[in-house]
């Protein structure tokens, strides 16, 4: 069993959201230190890909963080 812990990715209500939050307080958003910022669905799909793959065949019991660093800032 292996588990991909997902980060902010881009979806249309978020992008939405964020856009609204920047109108709102009149300034961009800025993600904190570390954060490379939001992912796309598909950095989440090659996660899924390569533990599906023969190349995970040896990954067992793994946390798989697909977050561009949010997890350790």
């Amino acid at each position: 069993m292996n588990a991909i812990l997902c980060g902010g990715v881009a979806t249309d209500i978020n992008i939405n959201q964020r856009a609204e939050q920047e109108a709102r307080d009149g300034k961009p958003y800025v993600d904190p230190p570390g954060v490379r910022g939001r992912g796309i669905p598909t950095d989440l799909g090659n996660a899924a890909l390569f533990l599906l793959s023969d190349a995970s065949e040896w990954v067992t019991g793994s946390l798989v963080a697909v977050d561009g660093g949010a997890l350790i800032s």
